[in-house]
């Protein structure tokens, strides 16, 4: 008996030990003010992690398929870089192409979207593996100096911090968000509200569909920011085989001077997919014009037609890349016959990869380029009033030669952007500006003469270049730096040349490049603590951690607008309420049935349509089943003061009398907004 006490003493040593632990620990973290985290910590962790996890498997998905594609294409010569950088960009593309085609279909279903990723996640793991193991072979190592790496380090760090909160970016509460979570509510793609956006081509819009459906809408701004790193790589595609091995940090640091592309970086955008998209197409186009072989001309038509399911002015790139076949032509690159078989199979197939978009618009609206082209296509909801009203013709710079002149300078300065925010292009490009114009006008020959291909990227830049500039001298509304994103970014490599250039203008006692290189990194240095003290009045460290809940981020960030939604969410409660948003675009955050006002026109158009006569206005919008009206009184004194020839005092006199006699005040949020019940409803006011 003894003996056997014996032996189990260690048993009941371990025993006790472990239940004494367990005591320990659970008496001193049970007690509140003694645990390391609460059961808010814990769900905004897992939130993170799901997050990151959904913006991962979609990209991983992609980078799989894509790659495979690439090998099916059979592309030569593709070192690790290429492969990773390309696969991504094809993969993603296709994989919005299924998600239309299964919205089309209306399969728009949680289940059926785990069964896609499910599917092609089999498909995806053995290129991963492949990809893996090609890694150690590839022998890359990082070319930058410590002082670039901290800063692009930084400064993604920063832009993905603000990536991981929750949505509060403008276009995407307005459409890139909404538009997708109203195809998951009703089950499928189709005409769901009248917003003319949901017509523009979508492909960004799918994936976030797809990261939607599987539970996250952070996501979405987690697959923007990864076409930011693919884009940043594309440019070093370019300048580790076009340029000397010193300069090529320049044209890196040269891209990463934009502040817009780490802001648009963090938000569920598509800018940063379509400056990649048609620097890729060109890169391509490059990798065909010097091996000739014809899987590099077929992957440049398949990126330029992704870029034009972006935006309708992603027609440049095709264009781009057929002048740049023909001058190819002209200097004898290339034979008549070659050169009309590479015009023929690159509209050919960018024109089969662009199709589906324009021809879901074709069949659901009547237009493929809706709501453009009114006067050629019509389209259903659309008129040439709200054409003109768009359009504002007439509103630019008009052909002001000393507008013009000074166009590159009020472009950086931001004086008459729309939305400088996101289109800060910083002062390096403009620094930069007469030794390029120096260069292209031949005023300045460098010592060294610089690759083809510089000059081509330099020739995207500037046609890119010329059609903003015609857009903005007919529309203000067109004035939007970030639409330049495309041409800044094919001028980084052409600008990383010239800086290692201005070695030849070095004296003794004196170096200009020097002098450039020190004042480029004060720029660099001011960027960032921009960047820092914005992410700092964002603050989004505490709903990170769970410090904060979402719902007071969303208040904190967007003030007055998420507060609107929230009442408009526990008004218009009932199934059959409708609220039409007057001068409000967005409607994310907003639950309820409601009509945005998308172009800012709706009152002046109803206006128009019933010619003034309120009584009918009043009895159409209780024939469509409007109960409510949310007046954005800043969106209305934007729209007075901005737009005085389409909204006059008569329209704004006629506002307050409808509202006197036909709608009756419900609620409001400060002097913000006014939530008001249309009158003859069967609602109760209060």
């Amino acid at each position: 008996m003894f003996k056997m006490f014996r032996r189990m003493v260690p048993i009941i040593g371990i025993v006790t030990s472990f239940v004494w632990m367990a005591f320990v620990y659970a008496s001193f973290y049970l007690v509140q003010q003694q645990r390391p985290f609460g059961p808010a910590n814990l769900q905004a962790i897992l939130t993170l992690l799901l997050n990151v996890s959904v913006a991962g498997l979609i990209t991983g998905i992609g980078l799989g398929t894509g790659s495979r594609i690439c090998r099916w294409l059979n592309i030569h010569q593709a070192g690790l870089g290429e492969q990773v950088i390309l696969g991504v960009g094809v993969g993603l593309g296709v994989l919005s192409l299924l998600i239309l085609g299964i919205g089309l279909l209306g399969w728009i279903r949680t289940w059926v979207m785990l069964v896609l990723a499910a599917v092609l996640l089999i498909f995806a793991v053995p290129e991963w593996l492949r990809l893996i193991r090609q890694a150690p072979r590839s022998g890359t190592k990082c070319p930058l100096s410590v002082g670039s790496r901290f800063y692009l380090i930084a400064s993604l760090a920063l832009s993905l911090l603000v990536a991981l909160t929750p949505p509060r970016s403008w276009d995407g509460l307005f459409y890139h968000l909404t538009m997708p979570q109203h195809y998951i509510n009703h089950g499928r793609i189709a005409v769901v509200t009248d917003i003319p956006h949901q017509f523009y081509p979508g492909l960004m819009e799918m994936l976030y569909m797809l990261a939607m459906s599987l539970g996250s809408d952070v996501a979405t701004q987690l697959l923007h920011w990864f076409y930011l790193l693919v884009l940043g790589g594309t440019i070093w595609l370019f300048a580790d085989r076009y340029l000397p091995e010193r300069t090529r940090e320049a044209a890196i640091l040269a891209f990463a001077s934009m502040p817009m592309v780490f802001v648009l970086g963090s938000w569920a955008y598509n800018d940063l997919a379509l400056a990649f998209y048609q620097l890729a197409a060109l890169y391509a186009l490059l990798q065909w014009i010097e091996n000739r072989a014809q899987p590099w001309l077929i992957l440049s038509a398949i990126l330029g037609g992704f870029a034009l399911g972006l935006k309708y002015t992603a027609f440049v790139c095709p264009l781009t890349l057929a002048l740049l076949l023909t001058i190819w032509w002209v200097q004898r690159r290339l034979d008549r016959p070659q050169a009309i078989k590479a015009l023929l199979l690159l509209s050919g197939v960018t024109s089969i990869v662009a199709a589906p978009w324009y021809v879901k618009n074709w069949v659901l609206i009547g237009n493929p380029v809706y709501p453009f082209a009114h006067g050629l296509f019509d389209g259903q909801g659309w008129d040439s009033w709200r054409t003109a009203w768009y359009a504002r013709a007439g509103s630019g710079l008009g052909w002001n030669l000393g507008e013009l002149v000074r166009l590159p300078w009020t472009l950086t300065l931001g004086l008459r952007d729309m939305n400088f925010y996101d289109g800060r292009t910083g002062p390096l490009f403009l620094l930069a500006w007469p030794f390029l114009l120096a260069w292209l006008l031949r005023l300045w020959r460098p010592a060294s003469p610089a690759p083809p291909a510089l000059h081509e990227m330099t020739l995207m830049a500037f046609v890119q270049i010329a059609f903003w500039t015609l857009g903005v001298v007919y529309s203000q509304p067109l004035f939007q730096s970030r639409l330049l994103l495309p041409a800044l970014a094919a001028l980084c490599v052409p600008l990383a040349y010239l800086f290692d250039q201005l070695r030849a203008c070095d004296l003794p006692i004196f170096s200009l490049r020097r002098l450039v290189g020190m004042s480029a990194t004060l720029v660099l240095a001011a960027n960032l603590c921009y960047q820092g003290l914005d992410v700092l009045r964002i603050r989004p460290l505490p709903v990170l951690v769970g410090e904060e809940s979402r719902d007071k981020f969303l208040i904190r960030n967007l003030g007055a607008y998420y507060a609107a939604m929230q009442l408009v969410n526990e008004r218009a409660s009932a199934d059959d309420d409708r609220v039409l948003f007057l001068w409000e675009p967005r409607s994310y955050y907003c639950f309820r049935r409601v009509q945005p006002d998308p172009i800012l026109d709706r009152w002046a158009w109803l206006r128009q349509r019933f010619s003034g006569d309120l009584t009918a206005i009043a009895n159409w919008l209780h024939q469509e089943g409007y109960t409510y009206v949310l007046l954005h009184q800043a969106g209305l004194d934007f729209v007075s003061q901005s737009f005085r020839e389409k909204l006059d005092v008569a329209d704004l006199n006629a506002w307050q009398q409808f509202a006197l006699e036909y709608l009756q005040p419900v609620d409001s949020v400060g002097n913000a907004y006014q939530l008001y019940l249309l009158k003859n409803s069967t609602r109760r006011a209060d």
